[in-house]
């Protein structure tokens, strides 16, 4: 806010002839707001107004290497020359002009690449939407377009009519995505209802029922022998059943290693360390039971909630198979698979329009980039004109 009140106060001043004060004011604004491509443009011209045309160049050389999809970058171009001409440097001056002409006609052609890119390219890509679903997508500092036309994307990003179409499309973009996942994930259901369709018959048909029966049964005998064993390893205060792996191999290596004392006569030293050694062995079974047989339970009562897991699964097939019956989602996925393709069509068609929407506001806006590019494109072709026919007459 401060950067524009001191833009305005610039030109309210460069209007009145107070060209100095008008100075004062262009130079308190930022060169990084929004509102440093106008002031350095006045800056200038409060030099130039008052006959300090040197003074001048320098924010007109700055502001000349800006982007020239900003008015004041494309004016710079040619007030740069005009001050030189002012200087008496007519060599300088027209330099600046042909310099000035070649870069509007660089800038044209790019601006005509981007207007027939509007009109004729995939938009989801040229917008870098073909890959991207977030809803609250709009360009920013932290999502730059990028490709050939970022220049003119990011500036057509800050007109509020290009906004509010590119908000629109992004949504209908969003729910496009949406239903095209729904669609995929709705004939995955279709497969899965199918293959349900075959194994249920195979349930009822095959005599996989008593297979499943005799698993079950076999489950419950294995998970009563592993509870029989847990239940004795807790029991034993010890802790040398609830031993880990590595504890029972380095145990079994102490006594190993005992026996070969005694064989080989090592002597008492040896027998001491290994006894030490076997000691800490127990004094670590026991410091370890508690959690040991804290995690045991725990194991015991995860194979409690299996086992009547089981139980249960078990008793519903043999409800399905009583009542001949199977669980058959099919027309309600039809329905749903209509209703999506009903919306899918509507979406698409709100989505054609959306983009037409898009691409006319952006060629609109482009247009007229590239009529202003014209227009200053003429002025310096004209300057050229009239110093070529001024050398002429000298």
């Amino acid at each position: 806010l401060k950067d524009k009140s001191m833009t305005a106060r610039g030109y309210t001043h460069l209007a009145a002839g107070d060209f100095d004060l008008a100075g004062d004011a262009f130079r308190k604004v930022t060169l990084t707001g929004n509102s440093a491509s106008r002031a350095l443009l006045g800056y200038g011209w409060s030099y130039a107004e008052g006959g300090d045309y040197l003074a001048a160049l320098s924010p007109w050389q700055t502001l000349s290497e800006r982007s020239l999809l900003e008015p004041s970058a494309r004016e710079s171009l040619l007030a740069l020359p005009y001050a030189y001409g002012e200087l008496g440097r007519p060599g300088l001056a027209l330099s600046g002009y042909e310099t000035a002409a070649t870069r509007y006609t660089d800038e044209l052609d790019n601006v005509d690449r981007a207007i027939a890119a509007f009109r004729e390219d995939n938009l989801a890509e040229l917008l870098g939407l073909a890959e991207e679903n977030d809803a609250d997508w709009l360009f920013s500092m932290d999502t730059q377009p990028g490709g050939e036309h970022a220049p003119y994307l990011e500036h057509l990003a800050t007109r509020h009519s290009f906004q509010v179409a590119m908000k629109e499309l992004r949504d209908l973009y969003s729910l496009n995505a949406h239903l095209e996942r729904s669609k995929q994930k709705l004939e995955v259901l279709k497969e899965v209802d199918a293959h349900q369709q075959v194994v249920w018959q195979s349930i009822v048909t095959g005599g996989r029922r008593d297979g499943l029966a005799e698993q079950h049964a076999a489950l419950a005998q294995d998970t009563d022998a592993l509870r029989a064993r847990l239940e004795q390893a807790i029991g034993d205060s010890s802790g040398r059943r609830l031993a880990s792996s590595v504890q029972n191999r380095l145990r079994d290596r102490v006594a190993h290693a005992a026996k070969l004392a005694d064989e080989l006569d090592k002597g008492e030293a040896h027998r001491d360390t290994l006894r030490f050694y076997q000691g800490l062995l127990i004094f670590e079974d026991s410091e370890q039971y508690s959690a040991r047989a804290w995690d045991a339970r725990k194991a015991l009562a995860a194979l409690d909630e299996l086992a009547a897991e089981s139980d249960v699964a078990l008793a519903r097939v043999d409800e399905a198979v009583a009542s001949h019956t199977a669980s058959n989602f099919a027309p309600r996925i039809a329905a749903l698979s209509a209703e999506v393709e009903t919306e899918s069509v509507e979406v698409q068609a709100t989505l054609a329009m959306a983009e037409s929407r898009v691409r006319e506001t952006a060629i609109a806006e482009l247009e007229r980039q590239s009529e202003q590019l014209r227009r200053a494109l003429g002025q310096s072709q004209l300057a050229i004109a009239q110093l070529h026919d001024r050398g002429n007459g000298l």
